[in-house]
């Protein structure tokens, strides 16, 4: 993985990208709502692969969760992007704070769509709503797991 944004985070691209989970280090984005704030982004490059030729057998691995079980609601959604555009969109909502893995497989048209995969990258985007004190959400890892062609 190579780092695209990091505005407003805590941690870096080094903290999510082993290749075994690892909850002991992770990044956070700032607190939301901060000064009219209410969403907070982070981009992450994949790793260059070979086209496997087949729709089957894209998974994105990710581990999220919030800072507190208090506070405001944090909604997190997930895109895997080629250039500007979404091949794929995974939204959490409410989510908890306990580091939950999500496991989400692309459908055959999602990955089907993928053009190059030399220009991967994984969204995360965090929104916060609701009332109570302000909240942050956290990755500790993240993965596309490609078939091997």
């Amino acid at each position: 993985m190579v780092n695209r944004i990091t505005v407003g985070w805590s941690g870096r691209w080094s903290d999510i990208d082993e290749a075994t989970r690892d909850d002991s280090d992770w990044m956070f984005c700032q607190l939301l709502p901060q000064e009219g704030v209410t969403a907070s982004l982070y981009q992450c490059g994949l790793s260059d692969v070979t086209d496997p030729t087949t729709g089957l057998g894209h998974v994105m691995r990710y581990v999220y969760r919030k800072d507190s079980t208090v506070g405001r609601t944090i909604t997190l959604r997930v895109r895997l992007l080629q250039g500007t555009t979404a091949k794929a969109t995974r939204t959490h909502s409410d989510i908890g704070s306990v580091w939950v893995q999500a496991d989400e497989t692309l459908t055959v048209a999602e990955a089907d769509a993928i053009s190059d995969y030399t220009d991967l990258r994984m969204e995360f985007r965090f929104t916060v709503s609701g009332t109570g004190l302000a909240r942050s959400g956290g990755i500790s890892w993240a993965e596309l797991e490609v078939p091997t062609p």
